[in-house]
């Protein structure tokens, strides 16, 4: 019981907070993407990144249309890349593929600010569909030792969370500790005990003792009577892996005369 209380008034998380707007960096290489998906910038650049070779695709700019289509890993494949209005389409006369990798299928002049791709397909040297999607940018902590650490996130947003020093993020306490048994040989009445401010033993009776306790090797103990406040506090220094008997003797007083 008093070593979970002290963990449950112990669980402090350390938020690292970034004032302002984040702005949300797009990638800039196909090859920041995963494995078969696409993402067009806003400068027109195509990116890519493939696990098969490509034979021919087609996609819709969403938003606005594109007038032409050059350069990138299409031409240099031998592509034809043709627009009309929003729709996009590559191919090769000649059979060429685009070999798997990653990098700027093509670049597209735009007539105005797309907001993406969709009806995306993707098709192998044989015309066999390979399943594509659209990169999206998804913000969150992408910071792996962060308590709130998000695996899906792409662009960290600075929302990071992280324990504070010797617990971990549930709060529970990691760092240095020691063994201690606590004996109440007062024969003052029952008394309330408190740890870094916290109650963590209500009513302790006369000549009773806690079990053996893994306390940390620093902290503070305050006692009062039963319901009422503290009126004197003890801070310990111990030993990381030492034992510790402690013995609380003596008559209660007040907050002027604690005993």
């Amino acid at each position: 019981m008093f070593n979970n209380s002290f963990k449950m008034l112990s669980k402090t998380l350390i938020s690292f907070l970034f004032l302002g707007s984040f702005l949300l960096a797009e990638p800039t290489d196909g090859c920041e993407l995963s494995s078969n998906q696409l993402y067009l910038t806003t400068s027109g650049e195509v990116l890519y990144n493939t696990d098969s070779e490509i034979g021919g695709f087609q996609f819709t700019v969403d938003g606005t249309t594109a007038s032409a289509g050059s350069g990138g890993a299409a031409a240099a494949a031998g592509f034809t890349v043709s627009t009309g209005g929003s729709t996009v389409l590559g191919f090769s006369f000649t059979g060429g593929t685009i070999l798997a990798g990653c990098g700027t299928l093509t670049s597209l002049t735009l007539d105005g600010d797309a907001t993406g791709l969709s009806g995306i397909v993707v098709s192998d040297p044989f015309g066999q569909s390979i399943p594509f999607d659209y990169f999206t940018i998804v913000s969150g902590c992408t910071d792996e030792t962060a308590c709130n650490y998000d695996s899906t996130a792409t662009e960290d947003d600075g929302s990071c969370t992280f324990a504070e020093e010797n617990f971990d993020c549930d709060g529970n306490y990691t760092g240095p500790t020691a063994t201690v048994q606590i004996i109440h040989n007062s024969a003052s009445p029952t008394v309330d005990v408190y740890v870094d401010g916290g109650l963590a033993i209500s009513g302790f009776e006369y000549r009773t003792a806690t079990g053996l306790l893994e306390l940390p090797t620093s902290f503070t103990v305050g006692i009062a009577p039963t319901g009422g406040d503290v009126i004197a506090d003890f801070p310990f220094e111990l030993v990381d892996g030492g034992s510790y008997v402690v013995v609380a003797t003596g008559l209660l007083g007040d907050d002027t005369t604690p005993f």
